[in-house]
């Protein structure tokens, strides 16, 4: 197959990439659910997956918004974790949107918002994105008074930002060995033992591999689109509809070989033609 960007061969893919990383969480929920604990420190009596709109279906092309692993627990709190290969300078914003569409989602199965459960928006990073100033392994959001930081707004939205390559002093060992599996692949402990299992199981499934074959080819095929064009103009075109199609910024920049300034600067130029 041909590459496109930093795709890689489907045997090199390790856990920390976007697609085998959801479908072994997909496959797998008491992973999920250990991981969720480790990360949280919380215990979770059981998981279940999201069938929702909005839940991800492993393709680009698909309506909705792009949720990597959307999971909620026996008491209706919902999960939301995003692996972030690569840097993202909008985190913050993306956050923000994925929190609304979870709730949006709640209400649309029959909620009102006074009956919103807590969410979690967990972004697993290989390493500190860009606009954080300060170099932390997780950072943990909750909306809180400017004023007096004692008031808490208590609208139970929580963002948790894990940095795996950032320092490991002050971590439970269960999270210190996941971040560096996670950074690095290595296996220091029974969880990343058993995730490692199932990348090496995933990599000899055939189905498995022919769906990533599929998927890389839609891509290319699609950026050939905009490529073709031979203008500027229609590469912007193509990203704009893979952003309304749910494709993250992180999948973007990794088809096309590109930065987020080059995506940026295409889409202003695209807005400039608009108006």
């Amino acid at each position: 197959m041909s590459k496109q960007g930093n795709s890689k061969d489907y045997k090199d893919l390790d856990f920390a990439d976007d697609f085998l990383f959801c479908k072994i969480l997909e496959k797998n929920l008491d992973l999920t659910k250990e991981i969720l604990e480790v990360i949280l420190n919380i215990k979770i009596t059981k998981l279940k997956a999201v069938i929702s709109q909005r839940s991800l279906k492993l393709t680009p092309f698909d309506h909705g918004v792009r949720l990597d692993i959307y999971v909620q627990d026996e008491n209706e709190t919902s999960y939301d974790i995003e692996m972030q290969a690569t840097n993202e300078p909008s985190i913050g914003k993306r956050s923000r949107y994925y929190h609304g569409m979870i709730d949006l989602d709640s209400i649309e199965n029959g909620s009102t918002y006074s009956e919103l459960k807590k969410s979690y928006v967990i972004f697993v990073c290989k390493k500190k994105p860009s606009s954080f100033e300060i170099n932390l392994p997780i950072y943990t959001f909750i909306r809180q008074c400017q004023e007096d930081k004692r008031v808490d707004l208590k609208d139970e939205s929580i963002t948790v930002v894990l940095n795996a390559n950032g320092p490991k002093e002050g971590l439970s060992a269960e999270l210190s060995s996941l971040l560096t599996y996670i950074n690095t692949s290595l296996v220091t402990d029974e969880l990343s033992s058993r995730l490692e299992k199932e990348v090496e199981d995933a990599r000899s499934s055939t189905e498995w591999r022919i769906e990533y074959m599929t998927w890389q080819m839609k891509l290319d095929e699609t950026y050939r689109m905009g490529r073709d064009d031979g203008i500027d103009l229609g590469k912007a075109q193509v990203i704009s509809q893979l952003i309304q199609a749910g494709m993250t910024m992180d999948d973007i920049t990794k088809a096309l070989n590109c930065t987020n300034e080059d995506v940026e600067e295409l889409l202003k130029n695209l807005d400039e033609e608009n108006e």
